[in-house]
């Protein structure tokens, strides 16, 4: 029995040792890479608020499906900021997508949407710093501090209203779905590309990379870019309590959501329809 347990001991000490030394590798891989150039890993050098089109090209996920253009459609494709919204497909084509003749009521409407959204956003800063001022130190009357609560309640119950209002109009209009290439596809003012990065053999068994570039089709110039380093689970000392997962949730560098990454640039089309996943029916791991 002694035996049993000191060759278990054994064994489960030699199993923690090779689990730390993958640690401490993908450390080590992490910080050269999250070192290299591009540094900063994440920069946005231009926000756009009106793009009006954007061709996505996404090579992790091998282009969008079907599924996934109906995400993109309900989340970023309002007809106002972005009026046509081209992807690439898992049979290497391009469908490009656009509302016709979207009613001035629509437009008027999308537009004040997101205005009270704006406001909304305001008002949430300053109910949060009430909140401090007024829990933590004691600055504020309660009297004060319910004035400033009911005002971002209105607001935020504005924003809502207006919401549904806009989904509804939305559903009734009519999509067009053209399909082409990408050699032949008419010239979108923008372009969000996202990739795996290669990497040397010895490094990825511990680590991934990928990146996501925002391009400005009218200059070529590259307005925004994230370069994400993540550590494999392989290489990890604590077990994937969740189950199916390659890549660590939290990045070693670079923003952790690929997925999200460009609605910081294009700030008002961002998840206009607030469905989760915003961009692909199955999130890439």
């Amino acid at each position: 029995m002694k035996r049993l347990f000191l060759t278990s001991g054994l064994i489960i000490g030699l199993l923690l040792s090779i689990n730390g030394c993958s640690t401490v590798s993908a450390k080590y891989y992490g910080m050269k890479y999250c070192s290299a150039e591009p540094n900063p890993n994440t920069w946005i050098g231009e926000v756009v608020e009106v793009p009006l089109s954007i061709y996505w090209e996404d090579e992790l996920y091998n282009g969008f499906t079907d599924e996934d253009a109906k995400l993109m459609v309900i989340n970023y494709l309002d007809g106002v900021h972005l009026q046509t919204m081209a992807l690439n497909t898992p049979d290497g084509n391009v469908k490009i997508y656009s509302f016709k003749d979207a009613p001035q009521s629509y437009i008027d409407l999308v537009k004040e949407g997101f205005a009270v959204a704006e406001e909304t956003k305001k008002q949430k800063v300053l109910f949060d710093e009430a909140w401090l001022d007024y829990k933590e130190k004691k600055i504020l009357s309660q009297v004060e501090f319910t004035l400033i609560s009911e005002k971002w309640t209105q607001v935020d119950n504005k924003r809502k209203s207006l919401q549904i209002q806009i989904e509804k109009i939305k559903q009734t209009l009519t999509l067009v779905i053209t399909q082409t290439t990408k050699e032949a596809m008419p010239k979108m003012n923008y372009t969000v590309t996202t990739k795996k990065l290669h990497l040397p053999e010895d490094a990825k068994k511990y680590i991934y990379m990928d990146e996501v570039k925002v391009i400005d089709n009218r200059t070529d110039k590259t307005i925004a870019y994230n370069t994400r380093v993540m550590q494999r689970y392989s290489s990890s000392l604590l077990p994937d309590m969740v189950g199916g997962r390659g890549l660590y949730p939290h990045s070693m560098c670079g923003d952790a959501s690929p997925e999200r990454f460009d609605e910081d640039v294009f700030q008002n089309i961002g998840r206009s329809g607030k469905l989760f996943p915003g961009k692909h029916k199955t999130l890439f791991l």
